[in-house]
């Protein structure tokens, strides 16, 4: 599903947040977000603030009024912190809630439940659990099971892997990755990761002054070094490594993985 933005502004706590935002956001891509007030712009597209001036499209709805449900229900935001979006004490209770409160009509909501839960990789156990008593990389996923419930095309991570330990950090990527080429979902990524955006998006878009100063494929803006040091964006690991081989005439081609990366030192060895 893709989202396009035309002069779209937007203020947050009474301030102009955001103005003059021109982008589209191509459909079943990973798209990440950079830069400053990137919350603004999640809550600005999934409809949770609304424009001041321009428009926001997600797909064939311009967000307003009429429209509003409807986007709530396709475009769903994870937020960094799972507990800021928890509302009940129990992960059933939060699997009814979310439904419930989006008006979300399904014959079979039982089965849509643990659906949810097993494509996270829970099993139907954690329907009586108390969120309380699960562990940091457990409510992430409830998180994401309780977003993913209503069968939204589009899904907003705010600083993903944050606070996760290792095990559950490589669970969430491998989700991210089936979620869009498996599920064809719309994937957007806020955060400020140079290592895991450069793994994972197809596009990227830099903001800065409140507004898109950049955006474009994500291969080609990350190998920028000298525009996202003007921007204050970490270099990845990966691109930086290259990058000085290449100024020692190493000819390293860009890659996204070590292991290719590594093979490709291989054959220069």
């Amino acid at each position: 599903m893709e989202i396009v933005l035309e002069n779209a502004s937007c203020k947050r706590n009474g301030y102009t947040a955001l103005y003059d935002l021109n982008v589209t956001i191509r459909g079943n891509k990973i798209t990440a977000i950079m830069g400053k007030n990137k919350t603004p712009f999640a809550e600005l597209i999934s409809g949770i603030i609304p424009c001041t001036t321009g428009t926001v499209q997600v797909g064939e709805d311009i967000i307003d009024s009429d429209t509003l449900l409807k986007v709530r229900q396709e475009v769903a935001l994870v937020r960094q912190n799972p507990q800021d979006q928890f509302f009940t004490d129990c992960v059933k209770d939060e699997l009814e809630f979310i439904v419930d409160n989006l008006e979300y009509h399904d014959s079979n909501i039982q089965q849509r439940m643990l659906s949810s839960l097993y494509l996270v990789g829970l099993d139907d156990s954690y329907l009586d659990k108390k969120i309380v008593t699960l562990s940091s990389g457990e409510k992430k996923l409830i998180q994401v099971a309780v977003s993913l419930i209503c069968n939204p095309r589009v899904i907003i991570f705010d600083e993903p892997l944050v606070n996760l330990d290792f095990h559950h950090k490589k669970s969430l990527i491998w989700l991210i990755k089936m979620l869009k080429v498996k599920y064809k979902k719309t994937i957007i990524i806020i955060s400020n990761d140079s290592d895991l955006l450069y793994s994972l998006a197809d596009d990227l878009i830099i903001l800065a002054a409140d507004t898109i100063v950049v955006s474009g494929r994500a291969t080609d803006l990350f190998k920028s070094v000298e525009l996202l040091k003007k921007y204050k964006i970490d270099v990845p690991d990966l691109v930086s490594f290259v990058t000085k081989a290449r100024d020692k005439n190493v000819k390293l081609s860009y890659q996204k993985d070590i292991l290719d990366l590594i093979k490709d030192v291989y054959k220069h060895v």
